[in-house]
């Protein structure tokens, strides 16, 4: 696994777009259109359309590669991103079972 090109592809996507947005809607459809995510996340809608293109390829390449754990590990890890992204990247890491209960 290379930490360096899971970073650099979390850099481009942005660590709390990934968490919100688009990990779970990857997570369910790895061909989910833009279109499918800005209808049910409008805060995505606010970026421009090439940087939507963006955000969402680069995280395609982190689902196909088989880095989408890692990257919520270096998420939850991350002192960069706020307190509320770290704890849903912990959250999405451990499915079924609440942030709460992990501590």
């Amino acid at each position: 696994m290379h930490m360096d090109a899971i970073e650099m592809r979390l850099r481009k996507i942005g660590k709390k777009a990934f968490v919100d947005y688009l990990y779970v809607e990857l997570k369910k459809n790895i061909d989910v259109s833009i279109e499918e995510i800005t209808h049910k996340h409008i805060e995505f809608g606010r970026y421009k359309l090439s940087s939507q293109q963006t955000r969402l390829s680069n995280a395609r390449t982190i689902f196909r590669e088989g880095w989408s754990e890692a990257a919520l590990r270096i998420i939850a890890g991350s002192s960069k991103v706020d307190r509320n992204t770290r704890k849903r990247a912990m959250q999405l890491l451990n499915v079924g079972v609440p942030y709460s209960e992990k501590a």
